[in-house]
């Protein structure tokens, strides 16, 4: 029986966009890698939007198993993002997934599912301004068909406004806690 956070990710639809709020790297890479695969069997293109000095750990850690994925095959694109990332530094970001987005056109499928650190690491460098900028820009490129956001617990520690961005850019997410991963809604949480 699928516990309720894997229910959600696979129940994720077109326009989905979800945060996750996590403090260990295991349920990272659980959440990431079955939300990759639920994509791909979906005709979906995984990209992962992430620090350059990061891709070792999302190759090694976040692909899914072959056997989760229907056929056995899938491709994926890592667009890396700068240490420090600012309004004007977004564009060129956008513009690679959008080229990731052609390459998934041309190859058959039906668009790309992105998991974007993009957010958390405009908010850890506390520009909480650049953080709404870019999940906006993510969720509303037309190809994107869903999207999934984590944010390390460090990144918003106890600060109120960095909490406030996290529950305003998401519909819904998941939080880790010491009883696993709930679901919540945006609606129904202040973070």
């Amino acid at each position: 029986m699928a516990e309720p956070w894997q229910d959600a990710v696979d129940a994720l639809g077109d326009g989905g966009h979800v945060g996750l709020l996590h403090s260990s790297s295991e349920i990272l890479a659980r959440i990431t890698s079955r939300y990759l695969a639920r994509g791909a069997n979906r005709g979906l293109l995984p990209v992962i939007v992430a620090g350059a000095e990061e891709a070792a750990f999302w190759i090694r850690n976040t692909l899914p198993d072959p056997e989760a994925v229907e056929g056995g095959e899938f491709g994926i694109r890592f667009v890396p993002v700068p240490p420090r990332v600012s309004s004007g530094g977004l564009l060129p970001i956008l513009e690679s997934i959008s080229e990731a987005a052609v390459y998934a056109e041309d190859m058959g499928l039906r668009g790309v599912c992105i998991v974007a650190a993009l957010g958390s690491r405009a908010l850890s460098a506390g520009n909480e301004h650049v953080a709404m900028q870019a999940e906006s820009a993510l969720a509303s490129l037309p190809f994107t068909i869903t999207l999934l956001c984590p944010y390390p617990v460090a990144t918003l520690g106890e600060d109120l406004p960095r909490r406030r961005v996290f529950r305003q850019v998401h519909e819904a997410f998941l939080i880790e806690s010491e009883h696993g991963v709930s679901v919540v809604s945006a609606a129904m949480h202040a973070v």
